[in-house]
């Protein structure tokens, strides 16, 4: 390994080759730290359940946290199964609490795939847990894929104001139990969060994509000065 490297130069994000990754870890790479965070928080969202197994079995701490959570809680956010359930085998505990006071297995059970764990007595969703789960699945199904590029949305349901979000971006360590909720269910999904955000509740994605009902024009005024 070259002075100074720390054996991950070059590996992007792109973490699916098991052989490649062993071989960088044989060759002095560790296990704990990478440029760009830990390495097996990098294989949980971007590997394959061959790296991360392999990854697991090297760590001190299979729970250890970067930024605030746990490999496990970002292969449950990411949607990645396989890896979630690798790193659970190899001792990752579905039930610690992280973001929010969420574990990545409750908010698993919000999610596409609710048996991935085996759930102990006392852990499930609320009634109105489930009802915003159900509320996003059949939001993202009902708005479907379409192009985002250059798109600019204005969802408007009461008074809710809001401002500085990124719709879409996943849960944050500063976000209550409900937005860590939230984010999860709409990650990837800027229009359908949006539109939850707002409270509204569209039956298909005309109201993005058209055609309009109806044209508004609005009043000319400083919008800059309103943000001020």
């Amino acid at each position: 390994m070259a002075a100074g490297s720390d054996g991950w130069v070059g590996t992007g994000w792109d973490w699916t080759d098991a052989a490649e990754i062993r071989r960088r870890l044989d060759g002095g790479a560790g296990p704990e730290h990478w440029s760009g965070g830990r390495p097996l928080h990098r294989a949980a969202v971007s590997g394959s359940p061959q790296v991360v197994a392999e990854l697991a079995g090297r760590v001190a701490d299979v729970d250890a946290t970067g930024n605030g959570v746990t490999a496990l809680w970002e292969a449950v956010v990411s949607r990645k199964p396989d890896n979630a359930w690798t790193l659970a085998a190899a001792g990752a505990d579905p039930w610690r609490p992280s973001l929010g006071g969420w574990s990545p297995g409750r908010l698993g059970l919000a999610g596409p795939a609710p048996d991935l764990f085996p759930v102990p007595g006392g852990e499930c969703l609320t009634g109105a847990e489930r009802a915003v789960a159900q509320e996003a699945h059949r939001l993202t199904t009902e708005l479907g894929t379409f192009c985002h590029d250059g798109t600019g949305l204005a969802c408007v349901a009461g008074t809710v104001e809001g401002r500085d979000l990124h719709p879409g971006g996943g849960p944050d360590e500063h976000d209550t139990p409900e937005e860590v909720l939230v984010s999860y269910l709409y990650r990837g999904n800027a229009v359908a969060y949006s539109c939850a955000f707002a409270g509204l509740r569209p039956n298909d994605a005309r109201g993005v994509v058209g055609p309009p009902d109806a044209r508004v024009e609005l009043p000319h005024r400083d919008y800059w000065d309103h943000w001020r």
